[in-house]
């Protein structure tokens, strides 16, 4: 319930329904819940079981194969709708006009916001907690998957596995007991060993995770289990056309080794040994790593306590060598094609850029508000809500999330297959022909200035953040040098940004559909079409 009501979202809601509940005259029973669940016994719960879960239950069976009584319909003419963006209902007026009080923004100050300190050769870096008493603590490395490719498969299975004084099942049950939890999120360069819950129970927390990753044993049917599941997994993303054409996506922007295809192959898989997975276990914390804490401890007294319960080297391990790759750079049209059987057509637009450069951020970004990110942008209202080409339609120049990575261009259209063409001729021509709409225009800036004057970074979010910037080469909130960018900005500056990065340029469509649905003569219109198979794209 702590955690709960940790969250906006959440406390808005619990009011809400106080109030359509009892229009919050009980709102001290509401809170009570907890209290009175816990007075319920294990029998009043199995009796209320038998009493409830008889015989009205309804089962429900997919059948898989064709439907023969499928009933088809003529397609209609579709005739575009105009949307009238540029007009303002009566309503909306009255709206815009009621007096509002201006919102100024409350951007970070790393050296004020947050506290540095040091554990022994570790960094530390903490958010006093002063709401409740709740805690998060992570220890934060800075390498993942590409570094270790057994790294994830060995965070899986440490959930199976039991130590020298514990079995798996009583390490659950010793979490529950705490009220905390633990996790292992391992990405492609980062990993992070999680733990959250009530402060009194911090030292028992930590202290159960410490010995976990010291002590784990290697559990070899579990181990076995582990690889059915995974090799299982694997079969099940093959029939997912999103992650088809996820790996389509990597696959235009770098080539046929990318680090969506960068992986253990299956017989690799097949060949993990529990001494592998159980020594990287062993010797994470030997790895550079930072400690970050958000919780009701102040620094001083956070260092301490970590001090003796966190096992330190005297010096970190150096971490592999991360896997690198190399960004295309087309110069004609390609066409990424994996055949899929359905009645839809996917769609993307894919176009690498240049590195990531701090300037660029205010205009990128009232572009992409203007341009294809939401509702209200061109790229939506023109073709889905006029013309009726897509179930689904954007198109955002992406950010990366480091200074040394490549900004892309990205555009995507899903739509029925014998609506491709018209479909992909739509989203071209916006590509080209930047549409002015000086309304639509005015509405982006003020809702991009307005998002940054209301937003609120707090918690270990401010955490979160300054690692983002860092990774960037930012040393200060970038949410600063962004809303001081977006102020002058005109329509002008957009059109000129669309001009020199999106219009008349290669690109690189990748297409998921059923080659039964879609023709090759019309894909070799949008390029030079490359039919990939699955074991292409997704390496095993």
């Amino acid at each position: 319930m702590l955690q709960a009501f940790d969250n906006n979202a959440y406390r808005v809601d619990a009011a809400t329904n106080e109030f359509i509940l009892n229009r919050g005259t009980k709102w001290d029973k509401s809170l009570s819940n907890p209290d009175e669940m816990a007075k319920i016994t294990k029998s009043q719960v199995i009796a209320f079981a038998k009493q409830f879960f008889i015989n009205n239950y309804v089962i429900a069976f997919k059948h898989k194969g064709e439907d023969k009584n499928i009933a088809k319909v003529e397609k209609p003419a579709i005739t575009p709708v105009n949307t009238n963006a540029a007009e303002t209902s009566e309503f909306t007026k009255e709206l815009l006009a009621a007096p509002t009080s201006p919102i100024s923004p409350k951007f970070l100050d790393y050296k004020k916001d947050l506290n540095f300190g040091k554990v022994g050769i570790a960094d530390v870096i903490t958010v006093q907690n002063k709401e409740n008493s709740i805690f998060r603590l992570s220890y934060r490395f800075e390498m993942g998957a590409l570094n270790n490719m057994l790294q994830p498969y060995a965070s899986q299975y440490l959930a199976f596995l039991a130590t020298d004084k514990y079995s798996a099942e009583q390490i659950s049950k010793e979490f529950y007991n705490i009220a905390c939890n633990y996790s292992i999120n391992v990405g492609n360069e980062v990993t992070t060993i999680n733990i959250s819950g009530l402060e009194e129970n911090f030292d028992k927390a930590v202290s159960l995770v410490e010995h976990i990753l010291a002590n784990c044993k290697p559990n070899e049917q579990a181990l076995a289990e582990l690889k059915s599941r995974i090799l299982k997994s694997r079969e099940n993303n093959k029939l997912n056309k999103s992650a088809i054409l996820g790996g389509l996506m990597n696959y235009a922007q770098y080539g046929s080794t990318n680090p969506f295809n960068s992986t253990l192959s299956n017989d690799e898989v097949k060949n993990i040994t529990s001494d592998q997975l159980i020594s990287t276990l062993h010797n994470i914390n030997t790895f550079k790593h930072t400690i970050t804490y958000y919780g009701p401890q102040t620094l001083e007294a956070f260092t301490e306590s970590i001090g003796k319960l966190h096992k330190l080297p005297a010096a970190f391990t150096p971490e592999p060598p991360a896997k690198k790759f190399t960004y295309t750079n087309n110069t004609t049209n390609q066409v990424y094609f994996a055949d899929y059987d359905m009645v839809q057509s996917e769609i993307r637009w894919v176009r690498n850029g240049g590195v990531f450069n701090p300037d660029l951020t205010a205009k990128i970004n009232l572009f992409n508000s203007y341009f294809g990110g939401g509702m209200g942008s061109i790229v939506f209202q023109t073709i889905r809500e006029s013309k009726a080409l897509a179930y689904s339609t954007f198109a955002v120049y992406s950010s990366p999330d480091k200074k040394d990575k490549n900004y892309a261009m990205i555009a995507y259209v899903g739509s029925q297959a014998d609506k491709m063409n018209d479909a992909v001729a739509g989203m071209n021509e916006l590509l080209n022909v930047l549409p002015e709409a000086d309304k639509s225009f005015e509405a982006s800036k003020y809702n991009a200035l307005n998002a940054l004057e209301t937003s609120r970074v707090t918690k270990d979010d401010i955490i979160q953040s300054y690692f983002a910037d860092q990774k960037l080469g930012i040393d200060h909130d970038s949410r600063i040098d962004e809303y001081n960018g977006l102020k002058p900005l005109t329509f002008g500056d957009i059109k000129e940004f669309h001009t020199n990065n999106v219009a008349n340029k290669p690109y690189n469509y990748c297409i998921v559909a059923s080659e039964k649905k879609v023709k090759l003569e019309d894909m070799q219109k949008f390029g030079t079409v490359t039919k990939l198979t699955l074991e292409q794209i997704f390496g095993y």
